[in-house]
């Protein structure tokens, strides 16, 4: 009985479609009993914030097949609606009385077509709520995705901040670690200048003292030569005296003066020879005292000299601690850095 009377409702449709709208009031207005209506209430007001699909050609076309109907003339009276759909249901209310016996007139397929015109538009709507509160629903979840990317965003800024902060701060510590190695190596260089100005003051003082001592030694050699001579002489005068008073007895009061002369000659000699044999000892200790001199002044050097490459090594241990420390301060801005560009090449 179904599939029979499917094939009648939409042949009514269809008459009901080409009727003509001022046919239709006539027959309306002909009937004795006027039908009752309800319509169901339809929500005029959508919640949408933009466009999501939902009045595309197909929509369109619906609202205007609904705009047609509303604006066809109609003298039906309608009353009060008696039930409203919710979240898409179909009302299921049973037609009137007056209906009932007006099912076989032209106002009754009028009516039928009304109705099913209202299910219809109440199914669309149904939709478009349904649409309009997935948007709505979609709407929010981009919300919260907007504020969760804003809150990551300023958290990433402040991070970049406090990077950029810590960059400045590691910045300035290079800029005071190359200055205080710069200063170091204006400290070593005045040290190795001090360094080479000793090692020239000692080179100088070295070459005096050899100076010095070959004076000495040149005198000593010459008052040595002096005294062999006169010492040879004076053997030599002797044997000769001797052979002088061997040989001649007889004239022993007549050289008697002489040889005293000869024995003052001899004494003059005597202190000229312990004179400067004198000299020979104040020589030889001013040599021992400009030795004991010289060793004291070679120990102090070698002391200070020994004390300035000791600084020089703890200036060195100093520099490769500050370089040890920038290579560390250098990977890590490497690793900020590279952080930075993965968080950049992220957003």
């Amino acid at each position: 009985m179904a599939r029979l009377l499917r094939p009648k409702k939409n042949a009514a449709r269809a008459e009901s479609d080409n009727a003509d709208p001022e046919t239709l009031a006539s027959s309306a207005l002909d009937s004795p009993r006027p039908p009752r209506v309800s319509l169901p209430h339809v929500e005029t007001q959508l919640n949408m914030h933009q466009y999501n699909g939902l009045f595309d050609v197909s929509s369109s076309e619906s609202l205007k097949a609904t705009t047609a109907v509303e604006t066809s003339p109609d003298t039906t009276s309608t009353s009060p609606p008696t039930s409203n759909p919710t979240n898409g249901d179909v009302p299921t209310t049973e037609w009137s009385s007056a209906v009932g016996h007006a099912t076989t007139g032209k106002s009754g397929r009028v009516i039928h077509n009304l109705q099913e015109e209202i299910a219809r538009l109440t199914r669309e709507c149904s939709v478009y709520r349904s649409r309009a509160e997935e948007t709505q629903r979609m709407n929010d979840a981009f919300k919260m995705q907007v504020q969760n990317m804003t809150e990551r965003l300023r958290n990433l800024e402040q991070a970049n901040e406090t990077n950029l902060h810590s960059i400045s701060r590691k910045d300035k510590k290079i800029e005071e670690l190359r200055a205080e190695i710069q200063s170091e190596k204006e400290r070593r260089r005045r040290a190795e200048g001090e360094t080479d100005k000793f090692q020239r003051l000692m080179n100088e003082a070295r070459d005096e003292f050899n100076r010095k001592c070959a004076e000495l030694q040149e005198i000593a050699n010459h008052a040595r030569t002096q005294y062999d001579v006169l010492a040879k002489a004076g053997q030599r005068e002797r044997a000769d005296q001797q052979k002088k008073l061997k040989a001649i007895r007889d004239d022993f009061l007549s050289l008697k003066a002489e040889h005293e002369k000869r024995d003052v000659q001899l004494e003059r000699l005597d202190a000229v020879m312990a004179q400067k044999n004198r000299e020979i000892e104040i020589a030889r200790e001013r040599f021992d005292q400009l030795f004991a001199d010289y060793e004291a002044y070679k120990k102090a050097h070698d002391e200070e000299v020994r004390a300035l490459i000791e600084r020089s090594y703890q200036g060195a241990a100093n520099i490769d601690s500050a370089l040890a420390s920038l290579k560390e301060t250098e990977g890590k801005m490497k690793w900020a850095i590279q952080v930075k560009n993965e968080i950049k090449d992220a957003r």
